[in-house]
């Protein structure tokens, strides 16, 4: 059988026969559990460690466990916090329930099975609350993702429907089929994107990698983007030789088009000029987005990848702060990375890796 890993326990507490007792206690169970010890809220912070679960005193040398609680639950959110007191009481037990406590403990009641148990109970509690506050912050964010990269396919959808209603009524009907084949393809991303995204926050679904060709998937973000860059006049430039790789399809399409939707949207002066190039090597995929705008500051190059926050130059631009967010789940789902270089005043370049998923 698996050998399974011992839970590691940090003890904080300041009384050395109460240490003792719970080094005792969980000594006797069989290697299940590993302890680490703190004397002192000071101590704990210093700690470098990262708990399964926390056993901490509530009367502490210039402090309350109590007050404690929130700063290590931000610390370790994923660990079992249990308080234990010498003397407890039905209030102390809410607030410490409260204040992010997954269970409480009068002192007096500790033994070796009652010990044993508490800890494994509270550390599986613990791991399915984060795991659901996972879930629920996927979750929360799933339609905002939706609103976000829909906007352009169905930009996209709106010009193509235009140029056939004019069609239609001039008469004069050119490339009818091909306005119909464009629809038809970028309705079946829309689709795909949606099954994509969908499987993966749902952890009982697997979403499967496709050998495509990137420069395909850059090309298809170009002409899900075309009213975009029609409307700007933007001019670009696709670099792609052949680069048939194993990867989540409509996830590295939406990529590219949340790379170049950034292009387009933070040149405002002057028409966007943007570069795409892709490789081939070994390790996988190499490719980069490049742009004319305005820049982005160093200080800034590793904030607008977090959810909701933008570089100083997006302010004022339409979007909601989740492009970037989502560009780096995709890259980081494919065991790649992707950053920014720029300088302000001379453009951005965004590059990125992908590591083939096949196997």
């Amino acid at each position: 059988m698996p050998e399974t890993r011992s839970s590691l326990v940090l003890v904080i507490d300041d009384d050395d026969a109460d240490r003792k007792l719970i080094r005792r206690l969980l000594h006797s169970a069989e290697g299940q559990f590993e302890v680490t010890e703190a004397r002192t809220a000071e101590e704990a912070r210093a700690v470098n460690v990262d708990p399964d679960a926390v056993l901490l005193d509530n009367s502490l040398p210039g402090s309350e466990g109590l007050h404690l609680l929130s700063s290590l639950a931000e610390r370790w959110p994923k660990a079992a916090l249990i308080l234990t007191t010498g003397q407890g009481s039905e209030d102390i037990a809410k607030s410490s329930i409260q204040r992010g406590a997954t269970d409480y403990v009068p002192k007096r009641d500790l033994g070796e099975g009652m010990l044993k148990d508490l800890l494994e109970t509270s550390v599986r509690t613990a791991r399915a609350a984060f795991r659901q506050k996972e879930r629920q912050a996927e979750l929360s964010i799933f339609s905002e993702v939706l609103v976000h990269d829909f906007r352009a396919p169905i930009r996209g959808i709106h010009l193509l429907l235009d140029r056939l209603e004019g069609s239609m009524s001039s008469g004069v009907r050119t490339d009818i089929a091909g306005d119909l084949h464009q629809l038809r393809q970028t309705s079946d991303q829309m689709a795909a994107l949606v099954d994509s995204l969908a499987a993966h926050i749902r952890h009982d679904q697997l979403v499967h990698p496709e050998v495509a060709d990137i420069g395909t998937l850059a090309r298809d973000a170009l002409t899900t983007l075309r009213a975009d860059i029609e409307e700007c006049g933007a001019k670009v430039d696709l670099q792609a030789g052949e680069t048939r790789f194993s990867c989540l399809v409509p996830q590295v399409r939406q990529l590219f088009q949340n790379l170049i939707g950034n292009a387009l949207k933070y040149v405002s002066d002057i028409a966007p000029q943007i570069r795409i190039e892709v490789c081939q090597n070994k390790a996988g995929i190499g490719a980069s987005v490049a742009d004319n705008g305005p820049g982005i500051p160093p200080a800034h190059h590793e904030v607008i990848f977090e959810p909701f926050r933008r570089g100083s130059n997006g302010r004022g631009a339409p979007g909601t702060g989740l492009g970037l967010a989502t560009c780096r789940k995709i890259v980081q789902r494919h065991g790649g990375r992707i950053w920014c270089e720029s300088t302000p005043g001379q453009g951005a370049t965004f590059y990125f890796t992908l590591t083939d998923t096949s196997g």
